[in-house]
């Protein structure tokens, strides 16, 4: 089989990390591209043991939650003061819209001069609306149900797809987003569905399982879990509703589209 892009799972975590975890991280790879979605707590050092950082083509960030977001820090404080002599080069990290100011500011106090991250990394909003290109990957988007503004990602090229939900409730929008693709990373962060509406900005398996079986894709991976769930009973439920192969994200590995 060839193999055109490569997923890993850098970090799985939900809002705080899991033991010895980090947050939201996952690298996306063909033969000439390195695609990091989501930059969560505890992911640049996780990152470093598949990659240097400063060979990150881009980011792409789903949404301003900081479980998503906040090792963009660190990776400007390493990207200015770690040991290197090579060429400079400003990483640009997409953001949903706002989210560009919104991060300037919020880091802001920890800037010595000027802005904290304009030196490295090049931060600018992205139109969901139109598909970004990422050296040789088409980046789309698909606006989910979560409690701010937030965006699914399909990343592609002609070889195949993979679908991140990032943070989501029940949303036949990401049914028509994931349509057919190979591989769909699909959060899971409640055991099972609670009347409460007010939490219904995330996903309990067997909902998972519902939006696969729906969108007719190939495989399941389960993310964005706590370490207190029995992963297995997860993987069960999601079997339940989806009729392909499932499992739970384990940091580190990778899967191959």
């Amino acid at each position: 089989m060839e193999v055109h892009l490569k997923l890993t799972i850098i970090g799985a975590g939900p809002a705080c990390p899991n033991a010895g975890g980090a947050c939201s991280g996952y690298l996306v790879e063909s033969a000439g591209t390195r695609l990091l979605l989501d930059c969560g707590p505890g992911v640049i050092g996780k990152l470093q043991l598949h990659m240097p950082y400063r060979e990150v083509s881009a980011v792409v960030i789903s949404h301003t939650h900081a479980d998503h977001f906040l090792d963009l820090i660190p990776f400007a404080e390493g990207l200015k003061y770690a040991p290197y002599t090579g060429p400079v080069q400003r990483i640009p990290v997409y953001t949903p819209p706002g989210g560009a100011v919104f991060l300037s500011d919020l880091a802001r106090p920890l800037a010595t001069s000027g802005d904290f991250f304009d030196r490295v990394i090049d931060l600018q909003d992205y139109d969901p609306a139109r598909p970004l290109s990422v050296g040789d990957l088409r980046v789309e988007f698909a606006a989910v149900r979560h409690y701010i503004p937030t965006w699914a990602i399909r990343v592609s090229e002609p070889g195949g797809s993979i679908v991140y939900s990032a943070d989501t409730g029940p949303d036949n929008r990401l049914v028509a987003f994931a349509r057919d693709t190979d591989l769909l990373l699909i959060e899971t962060t409640l055991p099972e569905r609670t009347p409460e509406p007010g939490l219904w900005g995330h996903l309990a398996p067997a909902e998972a399982g519902q939006i696969a079986q729906a969108a007719a894709v190939k495989r399941l991976v389960l993310t964005h879990i706590w370490q207190e769930f029995d992963r297995q009973q997860l993987v069960q439920a999601a079997q339940s509703t989806f009729h392909g192969p499932v499992e739970a994200a384990i940091e580190g590995k990778s899967y191959l589209v």
